[in-house]
């Protein structure tokens, strides 16, 4: 481990459980981000190695450590922007994963083309992306997840960031 990720890691105190509760009830003060076009960025390259829903992505995170830190939330459509250029180099697929049937989650017209039973085909990737106003909760295509592809996993995530640090910079993170 570097020193720098040592000092990092011991700087970030957890929170006790009564601070928990007052981040929760939104009377704790959050900080943010120094910068917030490398921190989008670095999230949503987090959200793609989580696999995290798309209907979460624009949402952001809160990191509770002492203090803690807010991540977005972003427009959906800057979102969008960013994981669809990801997805044309390659590097980021999109699939549904199992839920559990009480969810009660409405089916997309793609379910039907899944590749291999979750992994939606290409030009149904791009459509999704092309539209994040679809990513709602209730809905299939809240419900997909990004992934990298193994192209993905041998790009480095420098590669990935000048992939989109210009686009990223016109973009609306607010």
């Amino acid at each position: 481990m570097s020193d720098r990720r040592e000092r990092l890691r011991r700087a970030q105190i957890e929170l006790r459980p009564e601070e928990l509760d007052r981040v929760l009830q939104g009377d704790f003060p959050l900080a943010t981000p120094a910068d917030p076009l490398a921190d989008f960025l670095v999230q949503l390259e987090i959200a793609t190695v989580e696999e995290t829903p798309l209907y979460e992505v624009p949402n952001g995170s809160v990191d509770l450590v002492r203090p803690p830190v807010r991540h977005g939330p972003w427009p959906a459509g800057s979102c969008a922007a960013v994981l669809a250029r990801w997805h044309r180099a390659g590097w980021l697929g999109l699939y549904l994963p199992d839920h559990p049937a009480q969810w009660d989650i409405a089916p997309a017209d793609w379910c039907d083309r899944l590749v291999d039973g979750d992994t939606l085909t290409a030009p149904d990737a791009e459509e999704l992306l092309a539209h994040p106003e679809r990513w709602r909760l209730r809905h299939a295509d809240g419900h997909v997840a990004p992934y990298q592809t193994e192209a993905g996993r041998t790009a480095s995530w420098e590669q990935w960031r000048d992939e989109v640090r210009d686009l990223a910079r016109r973009l609306p993170l607010d």
